[in-house]
């Protein structure tokens, strides 16, 4: 009982020890929270992510192996740190690294969906999910990994979110829980039977084709074979073995994936460039280059960088100054002063409406940050920012010209 006591207080005084600069994520069965260490003098380290799992949710034991294993002496290449792992009454307190760079979901908007891409990330997600299936005994089962869950940084490439991972149990026929993101998990994650390393494979294949194509994955993909011009014919076979729906089917393991996905590399390698002219070398150089270069990514997508909520919040200011513009405009049209009242109403109506109204509403889609509209219309994102604004300042113009010119009839 007094050891018990002095783990509880152990914990009390450790989670005084951070200060909480934001809640990332909260939901039933987890919080994350950015946390910064305050020592006794008040000086800060950090930034740290820092974990919350109720005990009965019987979530993050992954994370308390992981530590175990870096406590050891092991080292990571693609897993996070882990620096404190505990529990509490109640709770189980995860502290680990903050992993800086982009999510691949950002990284492939950014830089669009390619072939070169798709090479380049799955070569290091096999090395990252290899951590996993070959250096723990049993191996650990992500049962996460999608776009949101791999960083991509300078450095190389990261998993993170270990929340909902457990351990392959050959006892087991099914998973206690069925968690996970249904276009990325398998079949057998709800319901269909026990995950194994079969498992992340599948989603590991869905990743793929998301890395060449920018679209959410669905089952079906497998039955049409992958049909897809963004999908080269090498890569199909891979793609469709990795996602069959009986695991049994599918790759044994990520070394034996691994084989088959560096044959198909191979022959792309040895096939016709790309429609772009470049090599594929060349535009893996290239990519590298983007993604180590935060300044040139801001030039060529100003909001790339920016915080969703942030870019959200510019786009109401926007709004708002339009709606502001056109309510002037109406009541001008309605009231008009001496310069407009020699036009006819119609001749009023057609110069507030085409000077004013869709002009302006062209400006709010040019200056808006369209993040979250190319990723339900992913073919917006094929142009430039700046080309975007381009094009619709010179529209404005020339519909406010056009529309001018036109009202000259309308005078009295």
């Amino acid at each position: 009982m007094h050891g018990e006591l002095e783990r509880y207080l152990d914990s009390l005084r450790r989670d005084e020890s951070y200060r909480i600069d934001a809640v990332l994520k909260h939901s039933s069965f987890e919080t994350t929270e950015r946390v910064y260490f305050v020592g006794h003098n008040g000086a800060e380290l950090g930034p740290y992510v820092r974990k919350r799992f109720p005990i009965a949710s019987g979530m993050g034991e992954a994370y308390r192996r992981l530590w175990e294993a870096q406590e050891d002496g092991q080292r990571f290449l693609h897993l996070p740190r882990i620096f404190e792992c505990y529990d509490t009454e109640s709770e189980r307190i995860v502290v680990m690294e903050h992993v800086n760079g982009s999510t691949l979901s950002d990284m492939v908007y950014r830089s669009d969906p390619s072939v070169a891409l798709g090479l380049e990330v799955f070569r290091k997600l096999c090395d990252a999910v290899s951590e996993l299936h070959d250096r723990f005994d049993p191996p650990i089962i992500h049962r996460d990994l999608k776009p949101s869950n791999i960083m991509l940084s300078a450095s190389g490439l990261t998993i993170i979110d270990f929340g909902i991972a457990r351990s392959f149990d050959p006892e087991r026929t099914e998973d206690t829980r069925h968690l996970g993101t249904r276009n990325y998990a398998p079949p057998e994650q709800f319901g269909f039977g026990q995950t194994s390393v079969r498992s992340d494979i599948y989603s590991m294949g869905m990743v793929l084709y998301y890395c060449l194509t920018e679209r959410t994955p669905v089952a079906s993909l497998t039955e049409s074979g992958f049909e897809d011009a963004s999908i080269p014919l090498a890569l199909r076979p891979v793609l469709m073995k990795a996602t069959q729906f009986d695991p049994q089917q599918r790759y044994g393991s990520v070394a034996e994936m691994r084989c088959d996905f560096d044959r198909a590399e191979c022959l792309l390698q040895h096939s016709a460039p790309a429609p772009s002219g470049l090599k594929l070398a060349g535009r893996v150089a290239a990519k590298q280059a983007l993604d180590e270069t935060k300044g040139k990514l801001a030039r060529l997508r100003p909001f790339a960088n920016a915080p969703l909520w942030l870019g959200a919040a510019w786009d109401m200011l926007l709004v708002l100054a339009w709606i502001l513009f056109v309510a002037a405009d109406v009541s001008i049209i309605l009231d008009p002063a001496e310069s407009l009242a020699v036009y006819k109403p119609w001749g009023r109506w057609l110069m507030g409406i085409g000077a004013i109204m869709i002009p302006g509403a062209m400006l709010v889609y040019g200056l808006a940050d369209k993040r979250m509209l190319v990723k339900r219309l992913p073919r917006l994102g094929r142009w430039r920012w700046s080309m975007q604004l381009f094009v619709c300042v010179l529209a404005a113009v020339l519909i406010a010209f056009l529309t001018g010119f036109i009202s000259l009839g309308a005078l009295i």
